[in-house]
């Protein structure tokens, strides 16, 4: 008898489920199948390919995807790979209280039909809850003055960390954050300032004293910490939660996710202060092969000294942290971190810590969401594209959104005594291994890491030379385990020239920097090639060895 099992059956979407199958055949190849139907009837779907073990059983846990929307070992790979029937439609949930998504997941053998159809035939299949609010968290509809928003509280008397909650250009109010928050402890208030009931339909300037309504709104709860309130921020809302943690003293921690540090297209007006936007020429607007906008170049190629419209950041007293997707298609948001932190240390400032994610693209979201890397928005009338790639996307997302509570607990919750915020460079002691670090090129090397933080993400790369002085290289994503190690004959892959299981996989996956160079030795006795490995975290090079 065939089973499905999943575990937890009804969960938060930021917790992970375990999938097993259990009685098929030795080695069967079998079909996973998961769709869901968003509260406006779109259909999401993904598939992957499992090979049973030799007892008849497939743990997601364990087991190497072959195929489908991912490969490797990714437990939750069938809910994060997750695409739209429709073209250009990004999974976001409205009703966060109410009501779950509900994910269906079928197992299918291999001779089933491989289209992303719940028409498909299946072996056994079940359906998961996944919620937005845990039990005991309350909605609080916000209409105070000028504010509009929705402030949700976590169960119990309090008081509680204060966190606003701001989004982009997708205007609205987004709530499905906030509602994840207060799950884990946060008093959250998620803020619309544009497009929803009687604030503006579009944005002409931003008045940063609406936004400082809205700290003094959430410092005055009585269930809210009264030392200070955090912002939790992105894309154009991360440009205002800079501008709140410079002007307002309200605020001693901001989450900027894929900022700017300077206002784009639009003013910022404060106490009779005007913040001019900087300026920008739409003829370096940009198209990809799709036809969908990237709008990293209009601010780029500007001929003017932009830095007189850069934010004051050293004028800010909290701390930051900076969430950057390496392969952002909207804004070009590792630079824009990298000005603000270098303006910082200018200063003689530490208080900032940089999350930097190869592959990881502009809407960064809680783990386990789908990746969107294009949409519509409203006001423009070409869809735009947000980049990313689906696995190192997904793995920017679960490690980031430990790191978001991290950081809000440390800075919000009053310890008695002084935090010290530690840079992501400053790393404790690791080591990079090759052994043998000396062998035949038939033989395989077990490389290994460690002394690094649990979870760390870092970047693996190896440079050959040959004899003609041409370089060949290649480069992996990995993260760490709980104990700080990463063991290349058992961690996989999360993307970069090959994702999952390959312990070799550095040495075959090497490219010639020069097209159409085809690696030989020439002089097979006098001297070896030498393979340079480099480690890197997201920002620094950090190791190096050479087998």
């Amino acid at each position: 008898m065939v089973q499905l099992t999943a575990t937890p059956l009804s969960a938060l979407v930021d917790e992970p489920v375990h999938i097993r199958i259990t009685g098929l055949s030795p080695f069967q190849v079998v079909t996973l199948q998961a769709s869901l139907k968003d509260e406006k009837e779109n259909m999401f779907y993904s598939h992957a390919y499992y090979r049973a073990n030799k007892v008849g059983e497939v743990d997601l846990e364990h087991d190497s995807a072959l195929g489908g929307d991912y490969v490797g070992v990714h437990p939750m790979g069938l809910f994060w790979s997750l695409k739209p029937k429709k073209l250009l439609t990004r999974l976001l949930k409205k009703d966060v209280m109410n009501s779950p998504f509900r994910v269906q997941i079928k197992l299918c053998d291999l001779q089933s039909p491989l289209r992303n159809q719940v028409t498909s035939t299946s072996m056994v299949s079940l359906t998961l809850e996944r919620w937005y609010a845990a039990p005991g968290v309350t909605r609080i509809p916000v209409e105070e003055g000028r504010l509009r928003g929705a402030l949700f509280l976590p169960s119990g008397e309090g008081p509680f960390p204060g966190v606003i909650d701001l989004f982009g250009g997708i205007g609205g109010l987004c709530e499905h954050r906030s509602s994840l928050l207060a799950s884990r402890g946060f008093a959250s208030l998620a803020l619309a300032y544009w497009g929803y009931k009687d604030l503006p339909s579009q944005l002409q300037k931003l008045d940063l004293e609406y936004f400082e309504e809205a700290s003094n709104f959430l410092l005055s709860h009585p269930k809210v910490f009264g030392q200070g309130i955090g912002v939790i921020s992105t894309s154009k809302g991360a440009e205002i939660g800079l501008s709140m943690a410079i002007y307002l003293k309200q605020v001693t921690a901001t989450i900027l996710i894929n900022g700017t540090n300077s206002p784009y297209g639009i003013p910022y007006v404060y106490r009779g202060y005007t913040h001019q936007s900087i300026p920008y020429s739409l003829q370096f607007l940009s198209t990809n092969a799709l036809g969908f906008i990237e709008f990293q170049g209009i601010y780029e190629k500007i001929g003017v000294e932009a830095s007189q419209y850069l934010f004051p950041i050293e004028k800010a007293h909290g701390h930051f942290l900076f969430i950057v997707g390496e392969d952002d298609k909207s804004i070009n948001s590792k630079e824009h971190a990298k000005e603000a932190i270098e303006k910082l240390r200018r200063h003689g400032k530490n208080n900032w810590t940089l999350l930097s994610y190869p592959g990881a693209g502009h809407l960064i979201e809680p783990p386990y969401s789908p990746l969107c890397w294009a949409s519509k928005m409203p006001n423009a009338c070409t869809p735009i594209s947000w980049g990313g790639e689906v696995i190192t996307h997904a793995a920017a997302q679960e490690h980031s959104w430990k790191e978001i509570q991290k950081f809000l607990r440390k800075h919000l919750i009053p310890v008695g005594r002084k935090l010290h915020l530690v840079s992501t460079c400053q790393l404790p002691m690791f080591q990079l291994t090759a052994t043998p670090p000396s062998g035949l090129a038939d033989e395989p090397v077990h490389i290994r890491v460690t002394g690094l933080p649990p979870a760390q993400m870092v970047t693996l790369k190896a440079t050959l030379k040959d004899e003609k002085g041409n370089l060949f290289r290649s480069k992996a994503f990995y993260r760490a385990n709980e104990a700080g190690e990463v063991d290349l004959e058992r961690a996989p892959a999360l993307g970069g020239d090959y994702v999952g299981v390959h312990a070799m996989g550095l040495f075959w996956s090497l490219k010639p920097e020069k097209a159409f160079r085809r690696l030989l030795k020439r002089d097979v006795i006098n001297n070896p090639f030498k393979v340079t490995l480099d480690l890197y975290d997201s920002v620094c090079l950090q190791d190096s060895t050479t087998a």
